[in-house]
C-alpha cells in the first residue's frame, strides 16, 4: 500500500512537473510575443491605437507622439475624439458605433489636430476585438498620416483646372462652370448670365518690346487687378439701391493674353456693361517697368444669355465674335490715329515711353438689326485717344 502511495505521488509531481514547465512555455511564448508586438507598435510609422466601445483610450503607440506631438499621459487624459475635427468628428462617431454593432470596422479619412494646432490628415481603419461574450467591447485603429499624399492629390487636381501663370481658373475649368449654368437655367425661369470675354490689345507688340519676362509679370498683375475688380460684385449685402450685386462670378485665363469672366445670376444687362467698363478702366492703368511705363488696353465682349442658344458653347462663341468686332473696329480707329505710342513729359527720360492702345467694348444680345454707339475721349496729354464701341442686337 505505501508502495502504490508513493507511485500516485511520483506521477502528480510528474503530472505537476509537465505542467508548470507548459505553463512556463506558455508564459515565455506569450512575453515573446508581446515583446514583438511591442517592438512592432513601437517603431511602426503608423498609429496604433486600443479603445474601448465608448472612445476611452486603451494604449497609444508611440508614433502618436512623432505624429501628433502628444505624450503617452497627454493622450491618456482626453477621449480619443478630442484631438478630431469637429466637422469630422460625427462621422468618425457613426463608424465607430456600426463596427462595434456589425463587427465590421470601417476605413475613414478625416483630421486631426496636431499639437501645434495644425490639422493633418489620416486614413483609420479598425479592426473590433470581440469579448468572451461575443460582444465587440475594444476597437483596434490604426491611422496612417496622408497629409502630404492628399496635398499633392489637390494641388494637381487644382493645376488640372487652373493657370499656372495666373493661378486663375483656366479654359476647362470655366467652360465646365458654364455648362452647369447652362444646364441650370435652362431649368429655372427668369435666371440669366453673360459671358464677357476680353483681350488684351497689341500685347504681342508689347511682348516684343520688353520681353517675356516682363510680359508675364503683367499678365499676372492684369489677372490680380481684375480678381480685385470683380470681388466689388461677390455677394454681399447691399448698401444702396444703385447698384444691383451678382450672385457669383469666374473669372478665367483661357490663354495667352485672353480672359474671360462668367457673370451668374445676372439682374440686369447694364451690370454686365457696367463691369466690362470697370475692366477696362483698371486694364488701362499704367504698369511701372524699370524705365518705362506700360499702358495697355482691353477690347470685350460681351454675350447675354438667351433661350435660343441650344448648347452654352454658342454663348461662348457669340462673346468671342463680339471680342474680334470690338477688336476691328480698334484696329480701324488705331489706323486713324496719329499716335499709339506715346512720350512722357519733358522733364522724364527720354527712352521711356507709354504703349496705349484704343479699347473697344461690343455687346451681343443674339439678335438681329445691328446699331452702334461710338464715344471718343481724349487723354490727359492729348496725343492720343481710346474709344469704346456698343453694338447691341436688340
Amino acid at each position: 500500500m505505501e508502495l502504490w502511495t508513493n507511485y500516485l505521488l511520483g506521477a502528480l509531481v510528474f503530472v505537476l512537473t509537465i505542467q508548470q514547465w507548459r505553463l512556463i512555455r506558455f508564459r515565455r511564448h506569450l512575453a515573446q510575443r508581446e515583446e514583438l508586438f511591442r517592438i512592432v507598435a513601437e517603431n511602426a510609422a503608423d498609429m496604433i491605437a486600443l479603445v474601448d466601445a465608448k472612445g476611452r483610450r486603451l494604449y497609444n503607440s508611440p508614433a502618436y507622439e512623432r505624429t501628433l506631438g502628444y505624450s503617452t499621459d497627454a493622450l491618456g487624459k482626453t477621449s480619443a475624439f478630442e484631438q478630431i475635427h469637429p466637422d469630422d468628428r460625427f462621422a468618425v462617431l457613426e463608424a465607430s458605433r456600426e463596427a462595434c454593432r456589425t463587427g465590421v470596422g470601417k476605413n475613414l479619412q478625416y483630421r486631426i489636430r496636431h499639437r501645434d494646432g495644425t490639422w493633418r490628415i489620416f486614413e483609420s481603419t479598425s479592426s473590433p476585438i470581440r469579448n468572451s461574450k461575443g460582444d465587440v467591447d475594444k476597437l483596434v485603429i490604426v491611422n496612417r498620416d496622408v497629409t502630404e499624399r492628399v496635398h499633392a492629390e489637390q494641388q494637381l487636381e487644382h493645376n488640372l483646372l487652373h493657370d499656372p501663370l495666373t493661378g486663375l481658373p483656366n479654359r476647362r475649368l470655366f467652360l465646365e462652370r458654364l455648362q452647369s449654368c447652362f444646364s441650370r437655367t435652362q431649368h429655372t425661369a427668369g435666371e440669366s448670365y453673360a459671358t464677357l470675354y476680353l483681350d488684351i490689345d497689341g500685347f504681342k507688340r508689347v511682348n516684343e518690346a520688353v520681353g517675356q519676362a516682363v510680359g508675364d509679370q503683367i499678365l499676372r498683375e492684369i489677372a490680380q487687378r481684375l480678381s480685385s475688380c470683380l470681388r466689388q460684385d461677390e455677394p454681399a449685402p447691399p448698401t444702396t439701391d444703385s447698384e444691383s450685386r451678382l450672385s457669383h462670378l469666374t473669372l478665367a485665363r483661357m490663354g495667352g493674353d485672353e480672359f474671360a469672366v462668367l457673370l451668374e445670376n445676372l439682374r440686369e444687362a447694364s451690370d454686365a456693361m457696367r463691369i466690362a467698363r470697370r475692366i477696362q478702366s483698371v486694364v488701362a492703368a499704367p504698369f511701372p517697368s524699370q524705365d518705362r511705363e506700360l499702358v495697355v488696353s482691353a477690347s470685350i465682349g460681351i454675350a447675354l444669355s438667351s433661350t435660343l442658344h441650344a448648347q452654352p458653347d454658342a454663348v461662348f462663341q457669340e462673346a468671342d465674335i463680339a471680342m474680334r468686332r470690338a477688336k476691328i473696329w480698334v484696329a480701324r480707329a488705331a489706323k486713324s490715329s496719329t499716335r499709339l505710342c506715346t512720350p512722357v513729359p519733358n522733364n522724364a527720360s527720354s527712352s521711356n515711353r507709354n504703349f496705349a492702345r484704343p479699347s473697344a467694348i461690343t455687346i451681343s444680345a443674339c439678335s438681329t438689326s445691328p446699331s452702334s454707339i461710338c464715344q471718343r475721349a481724349a487723354s490727359s496729354d492729348s496725343k492720343h485717344w481710346c474709344a469704346g464701341t456698343i453694338q447691341a442686337w436688340a
